[in-house]
């Protein structure tokens, strides 16, 4: 198998540390896994440049929002943002933007994986560029002044959800197929752990 690999199978397979074994694809695929972390981990280091500062206690850096309640970060004061804010927004966006070009790189199903599952590993990937496709055109509209600060976090949060609710079938079917390629490979008898992290990337 060539060293390539679905991001929904890379970030889940990331977040599964000591059940990696118990999958065939898992050996192959490790060198995407580590190359998906030195992204992350620089572009967590990029989100601490300091001139991104006067942005950093008005907007989620990290790209999460809770789960429940307002995805405001607690502002009663919400505001547009103001020109220098402007550009450290727009240093943010293009930071963002070549961190998810990079992952889309990585995103290709192993060449040996069953047609449904490929599949299936596609439009799971694609429902999540999708939706950041469209969180940064929110972005965009923030660092042009077109939407104060909590408008954009509620739009990311909705946006979120839905490719969250979009994609779970498509994680539940991909897990399946695993555990039936295990079981084909002879790897696997009785399969009890996900390979899925329980949040999005």
């Amino acid at each position: 198998m060539k060293k390539a690999v679905s991001l929904v199978l890379a970030l889940g397979l990331s977040a599964c540390g000591a059940n990696k074994t118990d999958y065939a694809f898992h050996a192959e695929i490790d060198r995407q896994v580590e190359q998906i972390a030195l992204l992350r981990a620089q572009y967590r280091q990029q989100t601490e440049d300091p001139a991104l500062d006067p942005i950093r206690d008005k907007i989620a850096l990290s790209g999460s929002y809770p789960r429940l309640g307002s995805p405001c970060l607690g502002r009663a004061d919400d505001t547009y943002p103001t020109e220098s804010e402007k550009t450290a927004l727009k240093r943010w966006s293009a930071a963002r933007g070549a961190f998810i070009a990079q992952l889309a790189v990585l995103a290709k199903p192993p060449p040996d994986a069953t047609e449904r599952m490929a599949r299936f590993m596609a439009q799971f990937d694609s429902v999540n560029f999708e939706a950041e496709a469209e969180i940064s055109a929110k972005l965009d509209q923030l660092s042009e002044g077109g939407m104060t600060y909590c408008q954009f976090a509620q739009a990311a949060k909705s946006i979120n959800r839905e490719a969250r609710r979009t994609a779970s079938g498509y994680r539940n079917t991909i897990h399946e197929e695993l555990i039936l390629d295990a079981k084909r490979r002879g790897g696997l008898d009785n399969p009890t752990a996900t390979p899925f992290s329980t949040t999005t990337w």
